[in-house]
């Protein structure tokens, strides 16, 4: 069976994660979707409507807009009558952690200036 002492279920040299859970492909996958999305929001100001529309999916097994919310790496904003989306420090720092490469090449959006003055 498997090649692991500790869980007969495991083969030998399968890759866990620190919490001991396996990884899969597919949550390799999402993961690199999420922080796909996060680079996607920071490039530019986002509309909610706009954000859904590209990334929100019915698959079960396929959360990427979910997770992303759930983990607290996106947020919200409404003023007036439109919702931003953008991503959060948090969001940020996964992808500086993970893409440091793209994250250099980010211009910080400033929220405070007018709409026609941002990238």
């Amino acid at each position: 069976m498997g090649g692991n002492g500790s869980d007969p279920f495991r083969m030998a040299g399968e890759p866990i994660n620190r919490s001991g859970d396996w990884i899969t492909p597919l949550s390799d996958s999402v993961e690199n979707l999420i922080l796909d999305l996060i680079e996607w929001l920071a490039r530019r100001e986002r509309s909610y409507e706009e954000t859904l529309a590209a990334w929100r999916t019915s698959c079960p097994r396929f959360t990427v807009w979910e997770d992303a919310n759930d983990r607290g790496l996106v947020r919200s904003d409404t003023g007036g009558s439109r919702t931003i989306v953008r991503p959060t420090p948090a969001g940020m720092t996964l992808l500086k952690e993970r893409r440091p490469e793209v994250h250099d090449q980010l211009r910080p959006i400033d929220a405070s200036a007018p709409r026609e003055a941002r990238p």
